[in-house]
């Protein structure tokens, strides 16, 4: 029905690299790859619901990357965040979606490439165990995945706090509306500091644009501002207008 908005065929070309076992991996068009990667999950739980099975959880990565991107390099990151997302949801068995945009033709390992959208130039997305920083809830990232795909809104505990995909996604969808080029600059105030952030939202609120509540530049409970910018960028917003219809 949107294909021309996507310049796609009528058929959405899907191209499976691996189908066996537990692992599933396969190749789209990148502004489907977090859609696809939903209502995998999403179909995977409810095919168990229908046979009266006991739910097995799933976890899935994705990169999103240039077409001309070297494939292995693709492979290694969405293996990554498949990894990442596994990790974190392993004390408490979840379903959850961690995915990377890579904008440039770096490559490193997924801690590294995220190490911008940390608060200051010290405090690590990942910290070690040890770290103190993020158990006083001294720092935040101003990213928080992987995101939980299940009914509640959180999974919280003292090491790990998880926001809910449905929350991430339904504060992204408020600003669907938005132009690119607002978004764009709530990327650039994120990253300036709390101050330039919380002046943009007073900015847009004036303009009469939706700022979600939930989305707090830090402590510990909301969505991350960046985390909404980023999953606007990967998730166009008529595929939630579709499901919702």
């Amino acid at each position: 029905k949107h294909a021309d908005e996507l310049f796609l065929p009528e058929k959405i070309l899907i191209r499976p690299i691996i189908l066996g076992g537990d692992d599933v991996t396969f190749v789209c068009y990148g502004l489907l790859g977090l859609w696809a990667a939903e209502k995998f999950i999403q179909h995977f739980h409810a095919v168990q619901a229908e046979e009266g099975e006991d739910v097995i959880h799933a976890c899935a990565g994705v990169a999103v990357v240039k077409p001309t991107y070297p494939f292995a390099r693709a492979y290694a990151l969405a293996e990554a965040c498949c990894g990442r997302a596994k990790e974190v949801t392993r004390k408490e068995d979840r379903s959850a979606i961690d995915y990377h945009i890579l904008k440039s033709g770096v490559f490193s390992s997924l801690k590294d490439m995220r190490y911008a959208h940390t608060h200051g130039d010290k405090i690590e997305l990942e910290p070690k165990d040890d770290s103190s920083e993020v158990k006083n809830n001294l720092e935040v990232p101003l990213i928080n995945r992987p995101y939980v795909l299940d009914a509640f809104s959180k999974m919280d505990d003292e090491e790990v706090y998880l926001v809910s995909w449905n929350m991430v996604k339904d504060a992204a969808m408020e600003m669907a509306n938005w132009p690119n080029s607002k978004i764009k600059q709530m990327r650039e105030a994120v990253l300036a500091g709390k101050d330039h952030f919380q002046t943009f939202c007073s900015q847009m609120k004036r303009l009469g644009y939706p700022v979600p509540e939930n989305v707090h530049y830090d402590g510990k409970e909301g969505v991350r501002p960046l985390d909404c910018v980023e999953f606007l960028e990967a998730y166009p917003s008529w595929l939630s207008k579709e499901d919702k219809s």
